[in-house]
């Protein structure tokens, strides 16, 4: 080996392992692109969470509502489950292709308590059913108009907050519809 070349690594060795060394200043420019990349990969994360959990939100309104259409005595009830299936297919399909193109991973089970609510849903019978549904629709739904408003307002992924903004509607219709059946069936 050329005596030079092993003098240059040695150089490089020594420099590259001096302790307490500190670190390099970035420019401001090369800060601000960091700064930029960072934001980017915070937001992203955000933007990711907020399609998962009105996605499971979605699936657990879906199934729910299924349980209670074959389950329930009364015809009401039954068209107000109907109108949930469809509504949430909607925003879940959509909120299934979106996570599809930004690479967004959706989880195949609900949370402990979207199973601890269904399995109320299962082990009760037509009265007993239909408040517990109400009930359980009525607080997913105040809670995902919650979400929906905040993520119309946040997102800053314009597809995702266009969901938002487009579903609000229809969750606030179906929330007033089932504070109204609670209130004329006094459930």
């Amino acid at each position: 080996m050329n005596l030079n070349f092993i003098y240059l690594l040695f150089i490089v060795l020594l420099f590259s392992c001096k302790p307490n060394q500190a670190p390099k200043m970035e420019n401001s420019s090369n800060q601000e692109k960091s700064s930029e990349k960072e934001k980017f990969v915070i937001d992203a994360t955000k933007e990711a969470e907020y399609v998962v959990d009105s996605y499971t939100k979605g699936i657990y309104a879906i199934k729910a509502a299924e349980i209670v259409k074959e389950n329930t005595n009364n015809e009401e009830i039954r068209e107000v489950a109907n109108r949930i299936v469809k509504t949430h297919q909607k925003i879940v399909d959509e909120l299934d292709a979106i996570a599809s193109a930004k690479k967004i991973s959706l989880p195949s089970n609900l949370n402990q308590r979207q199973r601890s609510n269904l399995n109320k849903l299962i082990d009760n019978k037509a009265i007993t059913l239909d408040k517990i549904f109400l009930n359980q629709m009525e607080n997913e739904h105040k809670e995902d108009i919650v979400l929906f408003e905040k993520i119309s307002k946040e997102s800053e992924d314009n597809e995702i907050s266009t969901l938002a903004i487009t579903s609000l509607s229809s969750l606030k219709t179906e929330y007033d519809e089932l504070k109204a059946i609670q209130e004329r069936l006094e459930l």
